[in-house]
């Protein structure tokens, strides 16, 4: 009987933190769309990660 309160109010606390979620982006949302364009960061230098070649073009995991 325990196990099952516990796994209920697990169960509500999870829907609750889900149901919550889309106001949060909504905020974040309305402001990229305000700006017009999604603005991103990069470590510099790191060549595997993040590096920029001669011609200016990134290459690496994080650019990806």
């Amino acid at each position: 009987m325990f196990l099952k309160s516990i796994a209920a109010a697990m169960a509500l606390s999870g829907a609750v933190a889900l149901a919550a979620t889309p106001s949060w982006a909504g905020q974040t949302f309305d402001a990229v769309k305000a700006k017009g364009f999604v603005q991103c960061a990069v470590n510099t230098g790191l060549a595997g990660f993040s590096f920029a070649d001669s011609q200016g073009k990134w290459t690496g995991l994080d650019v990806d």
